[in-house]
């Protein structure tokens, strides 16, 4: 405990007075100090390695934040997208990479739903496959059954119609996708699909999309198992903790809960009220804040720049010298 000390006050202090006494305060606060640092490096060494690392850690929480959370939820979305990316691809009997690119470029000029889609055509196209007698349900897309697989059909189809007149490239379009969806295919295969899927992936092989997409397709099912056993594990370790009394308190503090909102719901008014006063003020604050800005700003870029001219003026002659 610091000592007690008794201050006499007297109105009129002489010079040798006045040094004494501040001599006497710079002897204390000299001690003051002296004894913090002491304690502090006695702190310090008394952690050691792990006390500074505990200290260099806090720090860093501070200023940086755990983007963790964040990236949890993008490494499910991740596997999530590109796996469902390989399943359309097997529904449609192509490549991960060439359903990939095809969807994409087909985003670029602005279709969505790549699927639904791929979908219709898929189904259209079916309809011109001759059945046994020689007839089809709908042969206008016969030309098209000579392709390798659905997508490259969509290409040569797309190709085809991209050399009609505008008029004949809506009805084609409305003829195999419908009138909803039509007109936007239509205006979008008026663009080169091959140039435009070259723009994109700038190179990039089918095979090599293939491989990255089905690897994150195998991710995301060992994601799932792993969740699922997770979900076992969870089932036979809180079964155990979860009794009636358990549910009893929960229900307890869920009325505690609902009592203090419905009293306050009943003073709802009375916040509000609050609440307009506090809007009230700070839209006040927000126009002081303004104006201050406004009237400031201008001031501080002609100080900034006097300040600056004053520097390379002392700068170019050399007057510090002087000084």
């Amino acid at each position: 405990m610091a000592d007690k000390y008794i201050i006499k006050v007297n109105p009129k202090v002489d010079r040798s007075d006045g040094k004494k006494m501040e001599k006497d305060l710079n002897r204390r606060f000299a001690r003051v100090s002296k004894k913090f640092g002491k304690n502090l490096t006695g702190a310090l060494k008394s952690s050691g390695k792990a006390g500074l690392i505990g200290i260099a850690a806090g720090i860093a929480g501070i200023v940086l934040a755990n983007p963790f959370e964040k990236i949890n939820s993008d490494l499910d979305a991740f596997l999530a997208k590109f796996d469902n990316t390989a399943t359309r691809a097997a529904q449609f009997g192509v490549s991960a990479g060439k359903y990939f690119e095809a969807e994409k470029t087909l985003e670029s000029t602005g279709v969505k739903n790549f699927d639904a889609v791929l979908a219709r055509f898929s189904t259209t196209l079916a309809k011109a496959i001759p059945r046994d007698d020689g007839t089809t349900e709908d042969p206008y897309l016969q030309e098209f059954l000579g392709a390798k697989d659905d997508i490259d059909a969509f290409y040569a189809f797309a190709k085809r119609i991209s050399t009609l007149s505008p008029t004949e490239r809506n009805n084609a379009a409305e003829t195999v996708f419908g009138e909803k969806i039509g007109l936007k295919i239509a205006e979008a295969l008026q663009t080169n699909l091959a140039k435009q899927r070259d723009k994109i992936f700038r190179g990039q092989t089918r095979e090599d999309l293939t491989r990255k997409i089905n690897s994150a397709g195998v991710m995301e099912g060992e994601q799932s198992i792993f969740r699922a056993k997770l979900a076992v594990d969870e089932l036979n370790q809180k079964s155990g903790s979860i009794t009636s009394q358990t549910v009893k308190n929960q229900n307890q503090i869920e009325k505690m809960q609902l009592a203090r909102e419905s009293n306050q719901l009943r003073e709802y008014n009375t916040f509000a009220e609050l609440k307009a006063i506090q809007e009230r003020a700070a839209l006040a604050a927000e126009g002081i804040r303004a104006d201050l800005t406004s009237t400031l700003t201008p001031i501080l870029h002609i100080l900034s720049n006097t300040l600056t001219n004053i520097y390379d003026f002392i700068k170019k002659f050399k007057f510090s010298k002087i000084f």
